[in-house]
C-alpha cells in the first residue's frame, strides 16, 4: 500500500465534535488546498488535541506525506490510530494494520507516545472528551413545591412560548436563592417573572452521606407550551436547533443546554453535553461560562 492512498478527510467526521471543528476545519482544510500546508497543519493540530478525530487524521495523512513538515511514518500511523480510536475508523479500513506493520522500533514508540496523548482514552480520562459534570457523592436538591410564574407586562397579555433557564443555589434549609439566567427565549421580562417564581418555591435539599448540604441546581420554566410538546414547541428552540446542526456555535449552546433539562427534543445527555463543549470550543462566550462553571462546581467530585 502506497502513502498516497491516505487521503484527507474533507469533512469533520466525528458526530461529537463535528459542530465544534465545523469553522476552523474548512480554514485548516483551505490551508491545505492552497498549499499553506505549515498553517494547516497548525490548524488541524489545535483541533486534533481536542480530539476531532479528522484533524488527527489529516495530521497523519500529512506526515506519512512529508507535508507542513519532514515525513515521518512513527508520527503519521499514531495520528492514525488516535483518530481510529475516537470515531474515524471507517476513513482508514485495513489500511492502518498495513502501515503498523511496517514501522520499526523507534517510530512504533513516537507512534504509541501519540495514542497515549491523543487517543480517545487519554483525552477522556484528561476530560476534553466524555468529561464527567456529575457529583456522584451527592444526591441532588429536588423541587416540592412552586407558583406559577406570571406572564411578563411586555408579553402584552399574548401568551407566548417562552423558556428560561436559571441556576440556583438550594440551601440546606430547601430555600433558593442567588438565581443566575443561563438562557431566556425571548429574554423580555421573561427571566424576572422565572425568578421570580423560583425564589418563591420550596426545594428539597441536596443530601451527602445523609445530611442537607448546599447545592447549585439548574432549572427551566416554559411559557405558554401546552401538552406533551415540550421545547420542541418553542419556536425559537426549533430553529437553534436547525443552526445548530449547521454548525453555529450560539445555537449549539441554546440547543444543548435546553436538552440538558428536557427529553422532549430526543437529544441523549451526551449529545448535550458534547454540543456545549462544541459551542465553548467553537468560541461562544456563554457556553465557555457554562463548562467552567460545571468544571468548578464538580471539582470536589472529580479530585
Amino acid at each position: 500500500m502506497t502513502v498516497a492512498s491516505i487521503r484527507l478527510a474533507s469533512c469533520a467526521g466525528a458526530l461529537s465534535i463535528a459542530v465544534a471543528a465545523h469553522a476552523d476545519f474548512r480554514a485548516a482544510l483551505a490551508d491545505y488546498n492552497a498549499g499553506r500546508y505549515l498553517a494547516a497543519h497548525e490548524r488541524f493540530q489545535r483541533l486534533a488535541e481536542l480530539g476531532d478525530c479528522s484533524s488527527q487524521f489529516n495530521l497523519g495523512a500529512m506526515a506519512l506525506k512529508g507535508q507542513g513538515g519532514p515525513k515521518d511514518s512513527g508520527s503519521g500511523v499514531g495520528w492514525l490510530r488516535a483518530a481510529a480510536a475516537n470515531g474515524c475508523q471507517p476513513l482508514l479500513g485495513e489500511k492502518l494494520l498495513a502501515l503498523e506493520t511496517r514501522l520499526d522500533a523507534t517510530e512504533r514508540r513516537a507512534a504509541e507516545e501519540i495514542v497515549a496523548r491523543y487517543g480517545h482514552e487519554a483525552l477522556r480520562a484528561q476530560g476534553i472528551v466524555e468529561p464527567d459534570f456529575s457529583c456522584r457523592t451527592d444526591t441532588p436538591a429536588t423541587l416540592l413545591d412552586s407558583p406559577a410564574p406570571e406572564y411578563p407586562p411586555s408579553a402584552g397579555g399574548v401568551r407566548r412560548p417562552a423558556l428560561v433557564i436559571t441556576v440556583l443555589t438550594i440551601g440546606a434549609d430547601g430555600l433558593a436563592r442567588d438565581p443566575e439566567i443561563l438562557l431566556a427565549l425571548p429574554g423580555e421580562g421573561f427571566a424576572a417573572s422565572a425568578v421570580e417564581a423560583w425564589l418563591n418555591s420550596r426545594f428539597a435539599p441536596a443530601t451527602r452521606a445523609g445530611a442537607p448540604v448546599e447545592s447549585r441546581l439548574p432549572a427551566k420554566l416554559v411559557f405558554g407550551v401546552e401538552g406533551s410538546q415540550g421545547l420542541a414547541g418553542i419556536e425559537a428552540v426549533a430553529r437553534a436547533r436547525e443552526r445548530a446542526d449547521a454548525g453555529d456555535a450560539d445555537a449549539a449552546y441554546t440547543t444543548g443546554l435546553a436538552a440538558t433539562l428536557d427529553a422532549s427534543l430526543g437529544i441523549s445527555s451526551a449529545r448535550a453535553g458534547q454540543l456545549l463543549l462544541s459551542a465553548a470550543r467553537d468560541g461562544d462566550a456563554e457556553a465557555q461560562y457554562w463548562v467552567g462553571r460545571e468544571l468548578r462546581a464538580t471539582a470536589a467530585c472529580h479530585p
